[in-house]
């Protein structure tokens, strides 16, 4: 009887560390499977959001390669006009009013010009 009354006494008092125990071991599991089961739901959105990032950015980078391109071709192609008109004897300043262009830009691409190499450009 005492056995059985020490034994009463020993669960009464684990009773409640053990219930405390189970509780955080419910909870726990109760939250990896709803984080697992939002995780899940969150996937498909995510992933397009992120294709969605990626192809803006790939836009955008094609859309300053062909501004890069543009802009290269727009300078060639001032250039060769500035050469042609120094090489028939228009001003520096002259050309730079003409074409919209700074005169110091002008100046330095007619610098170390030579006539020949505009007839070779033309």
């Amino acid at each position: 009887m005492q056995a059985q009354i020490e034994g009463r006494v020993i669960a009464q008092e684990l009773a409640p560390k053990m219930a405390e125990e189970m509780a955080a071991k419910m909870a726990e599991e109760m939250a990896a499977k709803i984080a697992k089961d939002m995780a899940a739901d969150m996937a498909p959105k995510m992933a397009e959001e992120m294709a969605g990032e990626m192809a803006e950015e790939i836009v955008e980078k094609r859309l300053k390669e062909h501004k890069q391109r543009l802009k290269r071709k727009e300078k060639e192609r001032n250039k060769k006009v500035v050469y042609n008109m120094f090489a028939k004897g228009y001003p520096q300043e002259e050309i730079s009013e003409v074409l919209n262009l700074p005169f110091s830009k002008v100046k330095k691409w007619c610098k170390n010009f030579s006539k020949d190499a505009a007839v070779e450009m033309a």
